[in-house]
């Protein structure tokens, strides 16, 4: 929705030139928008990475514009939780504090609204949510979740009495970046579902309103936490949608956006009418959720050092990983010459760095001392220390640039099955052909029967989890010697050895549809919609099949192009049954930007996963743009020479709720002929004209 489109939208609605103000944490921070000295999560840095720059791209510069309303205070505190702060002389920064709940004011300037969105550091730090039995609380026990909840609420009807005030679900999240993030919905011991829980019954008690984000589905994040500048866009939405009770996507236009007050946003405390010099005592400035890696296809961000010292080896899981004396530091030191904070990982998806955070004492890398906020690459074998004081080895037993083979863990040394190689006697690998996940494909001669055939080559001899490679890969081959369709390659021999497994199937003669693309860029909806048909009908095999085979790697890579003009798939490394009372899938697998929302482990996945892959692998190849899985699909100006039923079938398939897909394979394809259909009919009219 545009602005210029918010105009009928706004007439009349009641928050038109309504005054807002927001407590929340990390997710509600936005530099130059918090009062000066709180703790704000989105800036410099962290701006460029989740491209959140300014307040039209937060959550609540959204819902704030598209009410039509004003922005009065923004009192977010990143870290900060409801509860009260154990060892914490005062509340604040916590939500049920009188610094926050009095703080949303400017002099006589009171708000009509206070968006509350906190809890989810509670959570993620395991803050009890009430007494357990047998225990006799306090009167006001504010270290628990519930009691803290009402405290902050009764204080905020008190301060402000003519206020409405929206109470917002925490949320769960998915990653874009990170297929293979799987959102932990039980974390530290605690259910998400139980805060929730306590969220809406506090609030209704106090007659507030629930906005429950919760069940409005789950927003894109940088780190399992802060949303993308795409994942603001889907929290405002989801708030919007929960507010008005109808379906609203937000688009802006920023030279509109977000009408604010005269007053500065960031104002030192004492403009506010309840202003604080209490010691500040926050938690982590944020939360990291740690990952669900599935390491039989996905890339990880696994730190690992050696503790020379104690002769031991660290695994550490994140993107951002900090080291200090703090107790929430990934990499704690317990050592006074160790900052608070003093240095920090971060993983840049080609490999690791470290960054001295201001130390007192100093980072060392290889002797040398680290210029500070600096970042300094890391490779195998380096030595780091901190302040002289703790010494580590940096090891990484996955290189920057790696071969398929490598990505195993097997060096090229090892690595004695190449072109040249013979297998079990008979199969000569001829040339690679190329590879995915855990595989190398060849071409191969047989050498008994004079016939040439692709063989996918799993090398397992020297991998730490060589049964479960091995294991994937006879259930891959012994689910494709089942299926007989046109567009599936036959298996001809399995090989199950002490070194290696491998398929040997059909060689399949053909260019990609992702090189196509390369070669020819986007190609004509004719085309794209015979290739989708096709591909409607293969897939429509596999659901059928008891149980449902459930193809999750639909991508033009994975699509030869034959001579005769028909299609082949490839790759069925990651497919998987469909299971009716399962949640979830076991294993989050996936191309980024063809993977539907649900593979990143929000819910089980079905054939619309399916039909959202083969959804944004038609916009691909009419549009020649590869998606992100960030921005959903946007044509441009490719758009005035694609056919319009085209484009909302696209996305149909391409719908963030799978209940707004297409129900099945052979619904898409009805659809899709009437786009064939129109074409050709359009052919043979200009045929008849000329």
């Amino acid at each position: 929705m545009r602005l210029r489109e918010l105009i009928a939208y706004q007439d009349g609605y009641a928050y038109v030139g309504k005054r807002f103000s927001i407590l929340g944490d990390s997710i509600s921070t936005l530099a130059g928008y918090n009062p000066k000295g709180y703790s704000v999560f989105y800036s410099g840095e962290n701006c460029e990475k989740t491209g959140v720059r300014d307040i039209t791209d937060t959550w609540w510069g959204k819902v704030v514009d598209c009410f039509g309303g004003e922005l009065l205070v923004n009192n977010s505190w990143s870290g900060s939780r409801v509860t009260q702060l154990p060892g914490s002389d005062s509340l604040f920064p916590s939500g049920c504090s009188d610094a926050r709940t009095g703080g949303l004011h400017i002099r006589n300037v009171m708000p009509d609204v206070i968006l509350v969105y906190l809890g989810i550091n509670d959570w993620a730090n395991g803050v009890p949510i009430e007494n357990k039995a047998g225990v006799i609380a306090r009167r006001q026990d504010n270290r628990t979740f519930r009691c803290a909840y009402a405290t902050m609420l009764r204080k905020l009807k008190a301060n402000y009495p003519n206020a409405e005030i929206w109470c917002c679900t925490l949320c769960a999240t998915f990653m874009s970046s990170k297929p293979s993030f799987n959102f932990p919905y039980v974390y530290n011991g605690s259910n998400i579902t139980a805060y929730n829980q306590v969220i809406e019954a506090v609030a209704k008690q106090y007659a507030c309103r629930v906005i429950d984000l919760f069940n409005s589905g789950c927003y894109d994040s940088i780190d399992g936490t802060h949303p993308n500048a795409e994942g603001m866009d889907m929290l405002a939405s989801s708030i919007i949608n929960e507010t008005r009770g109808e379906e609203i996507r937000v688009y802006y236009e920023t030279d509109e956006c977000a009408v604010s007050s005269d007053t500065k946003h960031d104002t030192d405390e004492d403009e506010h009418a309840m202003s604080s010099d209490t010691k500040y005592d926050a938690d982590a400035d944020y939360v990291f959720l740690p990952t669900d890696i599935t390491k039989l296809l996905f890339d990880t961000n696994q730190l690992k050092l050696h503790d020379a010292a104690a002769n031991q080896g660290i695994e550490l899981q994140g993107d951002y990983l900090a080291v200090g004396r703090r107790s929430d530091c990934a990499l704690q030191i317990d050592n006074t010459c160790i900052s608070q904070i003093h240095a920090a990982f971060y993983y840049e998806g080609t490999g690791w760095f470290v960054m001295d955070k201001n130390s007192l004492n100093g980072t060392w890398l290889n002797g040398k001392k680290l210029k500070q906020n600096t970042k300094y690459e890391l490779f195998p074998g380096d030595t780091l220390n901190f302040a002289k004081a703790k010494e580590y080895v940096f090891y990484d037993d996955k290189p920057r640039e790696h071969s398929e083979a490598e990505a195993r863990g097997i060096s090229e040394k090892e690595n004695e099955y190449n072109v040249g190689s013979v297998l079990n006697n008979r199969y000569k690998l001829v040339k690679e052909v190329g590879g995915g996940g855990l595989s190398t494909v060849y071409l191969a001669l047989d050498t008994t029967a004079d016939k040439f055939w692709a063989v996918k080559l799993v090398k397992t001899e020297a991998a730490g989890n060589a049964r479960q490679i091995r294991d994937s890969v006879m259930r891959e081959a012994k689910m494709m010697q089942s299926f007989a369709h046109p567009a599936i390659p036959k298996v001809a021999d399995i090989l199950d050895t002490a070194e290696y497994a491998a398929i040997v199937m059909e060689y399949i003669e053909g260019e990609t549809l992702e090189n196509v693309v390369k070669t020819h860029g986007a190609q004509p909806v004719e085309s794209v919609t015979a290739w989708a048909l096709q591909l409607c009908d293969v897939l429509g095999y596999l659901h059928a099949q008891n149980p449902p085979v459930i193809y999750r790697d639909m991508k033009p890579a994975n699509i030869i192009l034959k001579p005769d003009g028909n299609i082949s798939i490839l790759d069925f490394g990651i497919m998987r049954t469909y299971k009716p009372n399962q949640k979830a899938d076991t294993a989050c697998l996936g191309t980024a930007g063809f993977a539907a929302p649900e593979q990143y482990g929000t819910s089980q996945t079905d054939c619309r996963s399916d039909i959202y892959a083969l959804g944004m692998t038609m916009y691909n190849l009419c549009s020649g743009i590869r998606p992100t899985g960030k921005s959903g699909v946007s044509f441009g100006t490719e758009k005035d020479r694609l056919n319009k039923f085209f484009i909302s079938i696209i996305k149909k398939c391409t719908a963030l709720n799978p209940a707004d897909r297409y129900p099945s394979c052979a619904a898409l394809a009805k659809d899709l002929r009437i786009v064939w259909e129109t074409g050709r009919a359009k052919e043979k009219w200009r045929r008849f004209k000329t």
